[in-house]
């Protein structure tokens, strides 16, 4: 199945089992580097979702961005469908919660618009999907584009303005996801480690990413998107 057709609809659905899951509030955003494995992360009972250290994929390692431990969606069992590898977490923000940041290093054997990592907030005054990539937008990064090859991202860092979550009228809870997966099978499998996860009142410094690495689901799927901040 086509990651690009995944639809409105689908991911409408997505978002709304994520916003009835009885998920306990964290009073901000807590183990965002995983120094403690998934500790205050909430992950799928049938997905491949583990705290890992450096890991080796194909001859290449993956090194943690920061600290001993990083989160992996599909590895290291290589499974995995892309709506079942996620970790979550519920967040209480507050007036001065504006900046979501975190690092990610997406991967991938397949290629076209197939697999992907997806980023979604849930809660507060709206719901969205931020956040898109597919094995196509990374085709050549590190290979010769062909089917089975290994490519990646390197580690990327994202900083998402997300002060329109904040309602002063009542408490603001928002939840935070990650998904990362197959679409289809498990052939051509890929997966995204992630690190470093943070809610900031003051933007973060520059990190230079491509912003072709970037696809709002507002455009991409029909979602009201956020206003993105892309620091490159």
């Amino acid at each position: 199945m086509s990651f690009l057709s995944k639809t409105k609809a689908f991911w409408a659905a997505v978002l709304f089992l994520i916003s009835i899951m009885p998920i306990s509030v964290q009073a901000g955003l807590t183990n965002g580097g995983f120094e403690s494995g998934l500790a205050d992360w909430t992950t799928s009972p049938t997905g491949t979702v583990a705290p890992v250290g450096d890991s080796m994929i194909s001859g290449v390692l993956f090194e943690v961005q920061e600290g001993d431990w990083m989160a992996s969606l599909s590895y290291p069992g290589f499974s995995g469908d892309l709506e079942e590898n996620y970790i979550r977490q519920k967040v209480e923000i507050e007036e001065n919660s504006n900046y979501l940041s975190f690092f990610y290093n997406f991967w991938s054997f397949d290629e076209g618009n197939y697999d992907g990592f997806v980023v979604s907030i849930t809660g507060g005054m709206q719901d969205d999907i931020i956040m898109t990539v597919d094995a196509g937008d990374i085709a050549g990064a590190h290979n010769n584009d062909n089917l089975g090859d290994l490519d990646y991202t390197g580690w990327k860092f994202i900083t998402f303005d997300i002060s329109g979550f904040y309602n002063p009228a009542r408490e603001s809870n928002i939840t935070i996801s990650f998904f990362s997966g197959n679409t289809g099978d498990d052939s051509y499998p890929s997966g995204v480690f992630i690190d470093d996860v943070k809610i900031t009142e003051y933007e973060p410094p520059v990190v230079h990413v491509p912003t072709s690495m970037l696809l709002m689901a507002s455009g991409l799927l029909g979602f009201v998107g956020l206003r993105r901040k892309v620091n490159g």
